[in-house]
């Protein structure tokens, strides 16, 4: 037992020395992609050493105008056992994948977690609608190179739906491991089966030497269409198009109803206040299928449109009073004398005193003129 958790702690030291000496070995500045699709490369210049270079844009160059409305968000495993040439590379692939779909505020969103021993929310949907500020802010997220908790990475993408992700569109993950979740391990599928319980769509990439099963449990039904089994990083190229081709074939997987009327009532944007502004709501009801005849997940989708409540009454402000002013008292004039006036220079304080004592003394003794 002793030897056996003698070679956990120098694998795990050895794991973490990796990891830094492999971040800072390959640290530099990247040329941009020499493609616009269809495979190109970029270079990492590291004079005097030998230049490092990945494939992307692998996308294809044409696209079919049929891709649906989605929110897709990246679960990307960021641990100490991929080593920063392969976080590029899967960094990489996720940008490739949201270039074959259509992203604005409208059409698709991406958002972004990146997970180690714990998940990182890197962006949420929304927060970047067009194809040039989601691959800057993809490839900025930096390598965390800690150990593997892919339970709570699924929790977290599933927040970030929550928190801004559209009722009326389809909601994906696509989630990219190349190990075994070493922390909460028992509990990865579980949370897997809650967050599609929710009516998210998994798409799971496992890399190398990982457990077959746990990406299969983690994937949604059908297993064959949303599990990706491939032996290492360089081969991501080649399921690109396919993982933004399927991404595009699950957002069109919905029915929505036409909308209902609008409602008569202005719904204020702030209830308290029971004033000012708010929207008329119409809703319709949209279904989300897996796979054909599958049980949709429904969701109620909401649109509003600006309305004026109730005007917010005028509150007219309470007049101001002045400051009273003081009364002024005259300056009390010092009692004249006969014998002579203490007449002194207060600019300067040292020598009036002096010149006042002077005058006293002289006042005593009878010498006052």
């Amino acid at each position: 037992m002793v030897l056996l958790q003698r070679i956990a702690i120098l694998l795990a030291v050895g794991t973490y020395a990796y990891a830094q000496s492999d971040d800072t070995e390959f640290a530099c500045s990247w040329t941009e992609c020499d493609q616009e699709c269809g495979g190109g490369q970029k270079i990492c210049n590291r004079e005097p050493k030998k230049p490092y270079k990945i494939s992307c844009h692998m996308q294809e160059c044409e696209q079919e105008d049929t891709c649906g409305k989605a929110d897709v968000v990246f679960v990307l495993d960021s641990s100490g056992s991929l080593g920063g040439k392969n976080w590029w590379r899967t960094k990489q692939f996720a940008i490739d994948v949201t270039k074959g779909l259509k992203i604005s505020e409208t059409e698709s969103r991406v958002g972004m977690v990146a997970f180690s021993n714990t998940p990182t929310i890197t962006f949420s949907l929304g927060e970047y609608n067009d194809h040039a500020s989601v691959e800057d802010a993809i490839w900025a997220v930096p390598w965390i190179a800690k150990s593997t908790n892919t339970k709570d990475a699924l929790y977290a993408a599933s927040d970030v739906f929550n928190t801004t992700g559209r009722p009326g569109v389809k909601h994906i993950i696509v989630l990219v491991t190349d190990g075994i979740s070493n922390k909460g391990k028992e509990q990865t599928i579980p949370a897997a089966e809650e967050v599609q319980a929710e009516g998210i769509e998994i798409f799971s990439i496992g890399i190398g030497r990982v457990d077959a099963d746990e990406v299969t449990g983690i994937a949604s039904e059908k297993k064959d269409e949303h599990r990706f089994l491939i032996e290492s990083f360089t081969n991501l190229t080649a399921i690109t198009s396919s993982i933004a081709e399927t991404t595009c074939e699950a957002a069109n997987r919905t029915e929505c109803d036409e909308w209902g009327p609008w409602g008569e009532e202005c719904v204020l944007d702030d209830p308290d206040i029971n004033c000012g502004p708010g929207q008329y709501v119409r809703t319709r009801e949209c279904r989300f299928y897996l796979f054909e005849g599958a049980v949709p997940t429904v969701r109620l989708d909401l649109e509003g449109k600006p309305c004026d409540g109730p005007e917010c009454p005028t509150t007219t402000p309470a007049p101001t009073t002045p400051p009273s002013t003081p009364p002024t008292t005259p300056p009390s004039t010092p009692p004249s004398t006969t014998e002579g006036t203490c007449d002194c220079d207060l600019g300067d304080v040292k020598e009036s005193i002096l010149m006042c004592a002077q005058l006293l003394q002289d006042l005593a003794d009878g010498g006052g003129q």
